[in-house]
């Protein structure tokens, strides 16, 4: 075998750790607001993405820079196995789902389904108001009268004269007026009366009245003083 003194070096494209923490932020923010997530959800996820950034700092940056390994002095039939450039190891970072953006009015309605519903204090029950009725003082009956219709005492008949027998006045017919004669003892006017017509004013519809028919106006006069020295002649309300 033949023996190789050169050096080899072997140089890779990969990229640094700094430049790939900045990639990864980009693509981290380009996710975030394609999903249209608030400002304080958007903060979260940058701060833990960040935090686990550090924690891997040491190692990425250790597994990032790609072995270099010199060969000298290899022979031909060692080239063939000479030690290739190891490829560096990067954290992974975590990807999203790209999900459907959640419109923030739906979450909206969505919290005010959730809340309970406030429970309001019963209303207080105000009573009916009570009307109170003064009582009515009885009112007492009024004495009823009795009201006794006094009648007129009928006029005096036309062509008759009022004599006097003692102290007791009565009517007698005049020489003109003439039969039949009638004689009331007892009536609204007392005496001898000519025709029916005249008389009967002061008898009908008179309680006790006393009358007869007299044959003339002597016999008349002759029974009416009898009945007023008995006291049956009487002028009657």
């Amino acid at each position: 075998m033949t023996d190789t003194s050169s050096t080899c070096s072997t140089t890779g494209s990969v990229p640094s750790a700094a430049q790939v923490h900045a990639d990864a932020t980009a693509a981290l923010l380009e996710l975030i607001s394609r999903l249209s997530l608030t400002a304080e959800s958007a903060e979260l996820i940058i701060a833990a993405t960040l935090t686990q950034r550090d924690l891997n700092t040491d190692t990425t940056e250790a597994l990032s820079t790609p072995t270099l390994t010199t060969v000298s002095s290899l022979t031909e039939d060692d080239a063939p196995s000479a030690v290739q450039p190891s490829e560096p190891i990067i954290s992974p970072i975590i990807e999203v789902p790209d999900t459907a953006a959640v419109p923030v009015a739906q979450v909206a309605a969505v919290a005010v389904q959730e809340a309970p519903a406030a429970q309001l204090p019963p209303l207080p029950i105000t009573p009916a108001p009570v009307a109170i009725v003064a009582p009515v003082p009885a009112v007492a009956p009024v004495a009823q009268v009795a009201v006794v219709a006094v009648q007129a005492v009928p006029p005096p008949p036309i062509g008759h004269v009022l004599t006097t027998y003692g102290d007791f006045d009565y009517y007698v017919p005049d020489a003109y007026c003439l039969a039949p004669y009638y004689l009331v003892t007892k009536g609204r006017r007392v005496g001898v009366f000519s025709q029916w017509q005249k008389c009967s004013p002061y008898v009908t519809g008179v309680a006790g009245a006393v009358y007869s028919k007299a044959r003339s106006v002597t016999h008349g006069r002759d029974i009416m003083e009898e009945a007023i020295d008995s006291g049956e002649a009487q002028v009657l309300p």
